[in-house]
């Protein structure tokens, strides 16, 4: 999301994770706003945070426990993407589980241990991203675990449709690849 503030699916992913007090139906309203305003639910977050600094409240649909916990998230990821600007990717990985209290988080799971070393192997990939820029460090990063982990389980002996990106495939070398539902917007 960092990345990408326009990715409103990862944004739903990580919006209440660590638990936040943001509910699912906080959620499906906040989504249905942004719809309502033809905007993303990113860019929805910030008006939000617009609205409530301008005292103007009544054009808020959300109450004030759930509008304040949304305003908190849009501000951390505010400040996420701030500092993505210009900060190392080890330095953003730290600030990012410190600040979003991930570490506790994983901990508290009763399999927290082993997510625990999972993310420290992250933060270990992300060192090997230290001589790029910032911005261009965080893409890679994300371009590289993506790849890893989606292509992880493929088997090529088994005779069967695999769904994947384009960049994937052109990975893997396969001797057929289908583009289904290409658009320019």
């Amino acid at each position: 999301l960092i990345q990408n503030p326009q990715d409103s699916v990862s944004l739903q992913r990580i919006i209440n994770v660590p638990g936040r007090g943001i509910g699912t139906t906080t959620v499906a309203k906040l989504s249905a706003w942004a719809q309502s305003l033809g905007t993303s639910v990113y860019d929805a977050l910030c008006l939000l945070v617009d609205l409530k600094q301008k005292k103007e409240l009544a054009d808020i649909p959300f109450d004030g426990r759930a509008g304040d916990a949304l305003a908190r998230f849009s501000e951390m990821m505010v400040d996420f993407i701030e500092k993505s600007q210009n900060t190392n990717l080890v330095e953003l990985f730290d600030f990012v589980v410190e600040s979003s209290n991930y570490k506790q988080f994983t901990l508290n799971d009763p399999e927290g241990a082993d997510r625990w070393e999972n993310i420290l192997e992250l933060r270990t990939v992300a060192q090997q991203y230290r001589e790029l820029s910032p911005r261009e460090a965080l893409a890679a990063f994300l371009e590289g675990v993506a790849l890893v982990s989606d292509v992880d389980g493929y088997d090529a002996t088994q005779d069967r449709v695999t769904l994947i990106t384009l960049h994937q495939a052109k990975g893997l070398e396969l001797p057929v690849v289908f583009i289904v539902g290409v658009e320019e917007k």
